[in-house]
């Protein structure tokens, strides 16, 4: 993600264009291959596509109060990463039946286990694709509980990245105000309540508060587009780019 700027005409100059050259392929191929997994999974779903980006648009809104607090500092290659996260926060659901990510009623046992294997297959996903390890630990945990109850690994507290606590507000915040196949979206002040009722169990305090100073002093993205630039995922879907546009037949329903 490191580019440095020419400036001379000598030899110098001259490694410094080829290395901003390689730099170039080397980030195009990274997302190159971001896009083909976010396809994949939007593929699943008629829905992903605006979920994934109002989550990622959430999450760095999110991060955003944080730093203006002094609460965390994060760098551009952080930034970078977290939006990785975010984008293939599900991708481990490529793996799970449609009949079960569709179903409209309960899960049976042998169901829920199935979902519960997604952040574990996610993370292996995106590890082999190299030099994202970050991201793949921000997903394998991105569903651990701040008080220990979650999964996969029963994580509690600061044990759990920071990444991923704001990753499972916003997803769940989310999933809470959209329409699925198997749940009417809830209002904002019902989501808004719920979050701070698990403020402390599900869910990270400080991270609660921030994500609701971002729902509540401006309007909630509640529509199949956001209300701010979404980031990377905006970036990696773009026409130019081959992705799977919202009317395509590939996609279908999902269990978020």
């Amino acid at each position: 993600m490191v580019r440095l700027p020419p400036g001379r005409n000598d030899e110098l100059g001259a490694l410094t264009r080829e290395f901003n050259r390689m730099a170039d392929e080397i980030r195009n191929t990274y997302l190159a291959s971001i896009s083909t997994l976010a396809e994949v999974v939007e593929a699943k779903s008629r829905y992903t596509r605006e979920h994934v980006e109002r989550v990622e648009a959430l999450v760095l809104a999110t991060v955003e109060v944080l730093e203006r607090r002094g609460w965390v500092r994060f760098s551009s290659h952080q930034r970078f990463l977290l939006s990785v996260a975010a984008i293939l926060h599900d991708v481990g659901k490529i793996a799970i039946g449609n009949e079960i990510l569709n179903k409209s009623g309960p899960l049976d046992p042998a169901e829920r286990q199935q979902i519960l294997t997604h952040p574990e297959v996610g993370a292996l996903i995106v590890e082999r694709m190299g030099k994202l390890e970050r991201a793949a630990e921000i997903i394998r945990c991105a569903h651990e509980h701040f008080d220990g109850s979650g999964y996969p690994r029963g994580l509690r507290g600061e044990e759990i990245p920071l990444e991923s606590r704001i990753i499972l507000a916003v997803d769940a915040f989310d999933a809470m105000t959209m329409n699925r196949p198997y749940s009417n979206g809830r209002p904002l002040a019902d989501a808004v309540s719920e979050l701070r009722a698990e403020a402390g169990r599900q869910f990270d305090p400080v991270v609660v508060e921030a994500l609701i100073e971002v729902v509540t002093t401006q309007e909630a993205p509640t529509s199949s587009a956001p209300q701010a630039d979404s980031g990377l995922y905006r970036a990696i879907q773009s026409p130019g780019n081959g992705a799977i546009r919202p009317d395509d037949p590939r996609r279908q329903g999902d269990r978020g």
